[in-house]
């Protein structure tokens, strides 16, 4: 019942905190200008999403999580906060991050006992999936409601991992209360036009949060993680292959650009912001169940439901992105 609460404590605070500055943002300068990345073509608040990332980081308070989990999760809010204000450069940005993401890997390799080696390769490729994810997300915050609304399937996916399966209350009820305070965003954001973006100060909170719960997961029982790391395997392929497209064309990876499958449905092929982001998270949550049913049979299956449903995604990108080619 106190969970409950809080949950509910939480998507209202959101939406406070979101009206707030969907009316006072550009008052002091939180405003985001269309550019060559944007789907929007007027100047429209942002950082809308605090409100998200002050209730995820009061639960992981309150809720027991280790400072080096908290106070990095802080961190990257704080980060992007700066970023949605004053411009930060992308070396540096980037650079905070992965000292954040190195904190948090510190503890969640703190008890392990297998070899030296075998830990400074575990923390390397912890560090890069948790500053991944960091900016995945962020990239994947370019269409209304995209965000908000996997932000409700991948924490709501966590909090069932957590509670029903992996029996760890701790994660379960940060994760539910995170998924609860997304809610409260869509009233604002989840239409054609929104009334205020969500804004790094959020979108990168949610990747590196998300990550950080999932490795955590991983750390106690690895299927549960890897199920865990599945409730963001839409956004996973989207960008991964986006970044791949990019890279074989040498274009510099932190410039502005609309070539992710979500733009193309909404800029090329006339697709609603709105149906755009229940399409993602209508597929992601069928891949979540999947993946969870899978589970029952152990780690061979849930890794064959991932390769097949990578498979498939990866199809239906390369046909959006042929039909929005086709469609210039």
């Amino acid at each position: 019942m106190i969970l409950f609460a809080w949950a509910i404590g939480a998507c209202l605070m959101t939406f406070g905190v979101g009206f707030l500055v969907a009316t006072c943002g550009a008052n002091v300068g939180l405003v985001d200008a269309p550019n060559g990345r944007s789907s929007h073509t007027e100047m429209t608040p942002r950082a809308g999403g605090l409100g998200i990332s002050i209730a995820g980081v009061v639960a992981g308070v309150v809720c027991g999580l280790a400072v080096a989990a908290w106070l990095p999760m802080a961190g990257i809010g704080f980060l992007g906060l700066v970023d949605d204000r004053w411009h930060v450069e992308s070396r540096l940005r980037l650079l905070v991050q992965c000292m954040l993401a190195g904190l948090s890997t510190l503890w969640l390799l703190r008890q392990t006992n297998l070899p030296v080696m075998i830990v400074v390769a575990a923390a390397i490729m912890f560090v890069l999936l948790l500053v991944g994810t960091t900016n995945i997300y962020n990239f994947m915050d370019g269409s209304n409601g995209m965000a908000g609304l996997m932000g409700v399937v991948v924490f709501g996916t966590l909090a069932v991992i957590s509670l029903t399966f992996a029996k760890d209350v701790e994660i379960g009820r940060v994760a539910l209360i995170i998924a609860a305070a997304c809610c409260g965003f869509l009233p604002l954001n989840l239409w054609r036009k929104a009334r205020v973006f969500m804004g790094d100060v959020c979108s990168t909170f949610l990747g590196f949060t998300a990550s950080l719960l999932a490795l955590r997961l991983w750390m106690e029982q690895p299927i549960w993680g890897l199920c865990a790391l599945g409730a963001m395997t839409v956004f996973y392929v989207d960008a991964g292959l986006t970044l791949i497209a990019r890279l074989r064309r040498h274009e510099r990876l932190f410039e502005a650009h609309r070539m992710h499958a979500y733009q193309r449905l909404v800029n090329e092929l006339g697709w609603a912001h709105p149906a755009v982001a229940v399409t993602y998270a209508g597929i992601q949550s069928a891949v979540s169940i999947l993946v969870l049913v899978a589970s029952r049979w152990g780690w061979g299956a849930v890794v064959g439901v991932l390769t097949g449903v990578v498979i498939v995604l990866s199809c239906l990108y390369w046909y959006v992105q042929k039909r929005a080619v086709r469609s210039v």
